[in-house]
């Protein structure tokens, strides 16, 4: 028989090293024995990628949430130990427009994870995709002064930030939209956007500030009032905003300026909200899911997993 070694088994959830868990075995009669790992990523949705998934919560599904009157957090079921709490009282329903959700108030509730191990670790350019289900409220406006609610967000005092916005966040250099409900993407150090163009037949091109390379009119559409998935993807210098499996922009930046890496402990993970630096931003609506992968999803993935939730709202 033949002598060999492994350096290094990578195990689906994306952790990797010489052994997982510390079930790795070697014998001359049973020869490997491969880890399970993390077996969370089974309780994801039928069709849902789990390829380099890192997080994901789900107000439908009791292992993330279970209401209660005192409910008070929502688990990531990839982690499986480390919870969101809630800031301020967000309100469970049973259903708004056929889907469980939570409903926020767009003046002092939100989601937090003070703690954001899906996202620590970050060296520039690393690949990253956000996905969230939300349903913003008609009545929340961006006016010409620059109101906005973030839906997801990723930051840690600029270095670096990913965050999904209604309207757009600080280091907004391009004409804000005045009408409500358009969607933006802000990537890298917190200077670079993607805005939503409403244009899924022809995805517009755009600079560093969101602005289109060749139109100024982004066509921008009200996205309130009914559910939206939402998705950013990002990885070396380019940026995409996807809404609903259809993607919307594109942003190619060489001017990105390079930022550190954050552990565990000094990155923010929240939804509904912006925190901590700014000021906090909350987000009238109502909230279903998110989810955090280590990968770019490509065209075909971020429609597959859209297409394995849209039942649920009817869609």
């Amino acid at each position: 028989m033949s002598d060999f070694r492994i350096d290094k088994i990578t195990n689906r959830d994306g952790s990797a090293g010489t052994s997982i868990a510390g079930i790795t075995t070697f014998s001359g009669t049973s020869g490997i024995v491969m880890p399970s790992g993390n077996t969370n990523h089974v309780k994801l949705p039928e069709g849902y990628i789990s390829d380099k998934i890192r997080f994901y919560i789900d107000v439908s599904h009791p292992d993330s949430y279970s209401y209660s009157s005192s409910a008070t957090s929502i688990t990531d079921i990839i982690l499986g130990t480390k919870d969101a709490a809630f800031i301020g009282s967000p309100s469970y329903q049973q259903e708004k427009a056929g889907a469980q959700s939570l409903y926020f108030d767009g003046d002092d509730d939100g989601i937090r994870m003070d703690r954001a191990d899906s996202v620590a670790g970050m060296a520039t350019g690393d690949p990253l995709t956000f996905s969230t289900w939300v349903y913003i409220h008609p009545d929340e406006a961006v006016s010409n002064s620059g109101t906005w609610g973030a839906i997801m967000s990723m930051q840690q005092c600029n270095s670096p930030s990913f965050q999904l916005w209604h309207g757009s966040g600080g280091g907004y250099t391009g004409n804000i939209p005045t009408q409500s409900g358009y969607l933006t993407f802000r990537t890298g150090y917190g200077d670079q956007y993607v805005v939503d163009s409403g244009k899924p037949d022809n995805p517009t091109l755009q600079d560093g500030a969101g602005q289109p390379a060749t139109d100024n009119d982004n066509g921008y559409i009200d996205r309130r009032d009914s559910w939206i998935n939402v998705v950013g993807t990002y990885q070396g210098f380019t940026s995409k905003l996807y809404v609903n499996g259809k993607l919307l922009g594109t942003n190619i930046f060489p001017g990105r300026v390079t930022y550190s890496e954050k552990t565990e402990s000094n990155t923010t993970l929240s939804f509904m909200n912006r925190h901590p630096c700014g000021t906090s931003s909350f987000l009238k609506g109502w909230f279903h899911m998110a989810s955090v992968h280590r990968k770019v999803l490509s065209d075909a993935e971020v429609l597959q997993n859209y297409n394995a939730l849209k039942g649920r709202f009817g869609l």
